[in-house]
């Protein structure tokens, strides 16, 4: 049985959002989205990008805010290429 997992690399991931109900009580939504950023380990884009949305929501339910944030899209880049090479 092999015990060998995958690499873990380094990611960056960007998620856009917008708070449309802080929009709403402010009169005005901001032109562009706000963007938070992760630097994560994960084996994988997609897995960086799960493990980045996770994160975020969890941020978002501990923050206690009462407006929702939407998120509009995820940008995940590879932090360090030469981390692949073998």
């Amino acid at each position: 049985m092999s015990t060998d997992l995958p690499p873990l690399l380094t990611w960056k991931v960007y998620i856009h959002y917008r708070e449309p109900t802080y929009a709403a009580y402010r009169g005005h939504a901001p032109r562009d989205p706000y963007v938070a950023s992760f630097v994560l380990e994960a084996p994988g884009e997609d897995a960086a990008r799960e493990r980045a949305v996770a994160h975020f929501k969890a941020l978002y339910r501990y923050s206690g805010v009462g407006w929702v944030r939407e998120i509009e899209a995820v940008t995940v880049r590879l932090v360090d290429p030469a981390a692949t090479l073998h």
